[in-house]
């Protein structure tokens, strides 16, 4: 929002001009890359589960799908 309220990093609009059903590849979105803490992996898993987000943990990087089902990445 544009408060900066905690939580609130990234936001969509729907735009109707733009009825496309998504498509990934190299010239739409694929993800978003978040730098986190070092160390603060457990946190994140820990909300992610609250959440009831499925998550893989590889090396120093945790990945999950969003609702909007975009690939999210969180990188210590």
């Amino acid at each position: 929002d544009f408060m900066g309220t905690p939580g609130t990093v990234v936001t969509f609009f729907p735009d109707q001009r733009f009825d496309v059903e998504r498509q990934e590849g190299t010239d739409y979105l694929s993800g978003i890359q978040f730098k986190i803490p070092k160390d603060s992996t457990e946190y994140w898993s820990h909300r992610f589960k609250k959440f009831g987000l499925e998550y893989q943990h590889i090396d120093n990087t945790l990945q999950v799908l969003d609702f909007d089902k975009i690939l999210l990445e969180f990188i210590e």
